[in-house]
């Protein structure tokens, strides 16, 4: 990914401090493999690296010592950049997230399928609503109006029925996140609060625009978090590593496009409501 010809021609372009030291230092990070906390290098060691790189290539950047620490240090906390740190004297490593392989740095094409997540959300979702449903293999909607998991809550207040969708979109990875988060804001159409979720390595870092399109569309976001020593494609999905990042916020929706969207599942009367999907005593709660 990083080639020392890039460091070379890069020389002459005008970068900034940040950038030249991101450059540099992800060149030698890959090139010693240190793809995980585990193979993280100290500072120490990447200052040695950096040394006999320069005095090998006297082209690339000069940077001093103390400048490199510093921004190595502010670049672990940017989610642009891919340098990591997992805490104080930890070392750094390139964090390419859940899609790459974190002994070769090389993108994982053996993946876990997003269909592990299903039961693993449902049981989350049920704390929250009386009725919840893996609807991913229905596919009975328009196009982007089929969440993966459906939760119903049903009440009666003066007379009038009152009920509460709750959808997820959910997703085994952060790859094309940008156009698949719209899915999730197309079910705010019918759904009165709904979920992007993701699956990724809790090291992982996650764009910081996630969170702002989250607060600007009005979606809530689950993070899947799996130990970084976890991860492998055949991994078991746990409770415990679902993680409400952003509460979804209530929306108002058109009691004509809701009626549309439960009738697609058979749902016109309140007894079917009760029919639908599990409750918590499926889950083993009352």
């Amino acid at each position: 990914m990083y080639k020392i010809a890039d460091l070379s021609s890069a020389a002459n372009l005008n970068l900034s401090r940040s950038q030249q030291v991101d450059l540099v230092v992800s060149y030698i990070l890959e090139n010693a493999k240190s793809f995980s906390p585990e193979k993280a290098l100290l500072t120490p060691d990447i200052l040695k690296k950096y040394n006999a790189l320069r005095q090998g290539h006297p082209n690339v950047f000069e940077i001093p010592s103390g400048s490199l620490s510093t921004y190595m240090s502010v670049l672990s906390n940017d989610s642009d950049s891919k340098i990591s740190c997992s805490g104080k004297k930890q070392g750094y490593y390139l964090n390419f997230g859940s899609s790459y392989n974190s002994q070769t740095g090389k993108k994982d094409t053996k993946k876990i399928k997003e269909e592990v997540l299903y039961p693993i959300l449902e049981e989350w979702l049920s704390v929250q609503c009386d009725q919840v449903k893996n609807i991913a293999n229905e596919r009975k909607g328009k196009q982007w109006c089929n969440p993966d998991i459906l939760g119903i809550n049903y009440s009666v207040f003066f007379q009038n029925n009152m009920i509460e969708l709750t959808t997820i979109e959910a997703k085994r990875d952060l790859d094309d996140w940008r156009m698949n988060f719209f899915e999730a804001v197309a079910h705010s159409m019918f759904a009165n609060r709904a979920y992007y979720a993701y699956l990724c390595k809790e090291s992982e870092k996650i764009d910081k625009d996630l969170f702002l399109y989250a607060q600007k569309f009005g979606i809530g976001l689950i993070a899947i978090e799996v130990p970084d020593e976890l991860w492998t494609s055949e991994m078991e999905i746990k409770l415990e590593y679902v993680k409400e990042k952003v509460p979804a916020p209530v929306h108002n929706v058109t009691i004509r496009i809701q009626k549309e969207f439960l009738n697609n599942f058979d749902i016109r009367e309140v007894t079917d409501i009760h029919k639908f999907g599990k409750t918590n005593k499926d889950f083993g709660r009352e």
